[in-house]
């Protein structure tokens, strides 16, 4: 499901421009997949391991030092510094280049749970605007992020709350649903790329 998951979004990239030729940096990986999806032109940061290919765990490690595309895929909630983090990220765009960004949504329709250690911070449009403003960027999409899920697994949380003898009517309609479905998340889909004034320097 991750693969899936991360073909999907390399495929929200090609709205933004995004193809095979274009070099992409996936910060805070985790196992890399990814960066294994997007192929040879993506490299990724991630700080507990290095062992997959193209993955290094210091930007200065980095062999290719401008990017087209930067991803934090569900990685803005835990960084301890967000504002020096992106600056940092920013500085290895190219001109034109592209932050696609998925994090907590706190004004969002679906509940989420306060994680104190794992999750620092917590995002609305608001602080979005106030981000970007601070790392001289704008915003370029704004919008609910979805995933594809196993239906099973899906329904079973949804009526996970629901009285047993309730939960018998909803048997029938698990089993004619496919095996994945495209779910609404707690989490939103942000795009940004530096305002023109960054790029001209």
């Amino acid at each position: 499901m991750v693969k899936i998951n991360a073909k999907r979004n390399l495929q929200l990239l090609r709205s933004f421009g995004y193809d095979e030729n274009k070099f992409v940096l996936d910060f805070g990986t985790g196992d890399a997949s990814f960066v294994g999806i997007a192929g040879k032109n993506c490299y990724g940061i991630d700080f507990k391991s290095t062992r997959r290919q193209r993955v290094f765990s210091n930007l200065n490690d980095l062999p290719i030092k401008q990017y087209d595309f930067i991803t934090l895929w569900g990685v803005l909630e835990h960084l301890a510094r967000p504002i020096e983090t992106l600056l940092q990220l920013r500085d290895l765009l190219a001109p034109n280049g592209i932050f696609a960004i998925t994090t907590v949504d706190a004004e969002g329709l679906i509940p989420y749970y306060y994680k104190p250690v794992e999750h620092l911070t917590y995002w609305t449009k608001s602080s979005f605007n106030k981000l970007f403003e601070q790392i001289s960027m704008e915003i370029l999409e704004y919008s609910p992020y979805k995933m594809v899920q196993r239906a099973d697994i899906y329904i079973d949380r949804l009526i996970s709350r629901t009285p047993s003898e309730y939960k018998e009517a909803f048997q029938a309609t698990i089993s004619k649903l496919p095996q994945y479905i495209e779910v609404p998340t707690n989490e939103i889909f942000v795009v940004g790329n530096c305002l023109t004034a960054i790029q001209a320097k």
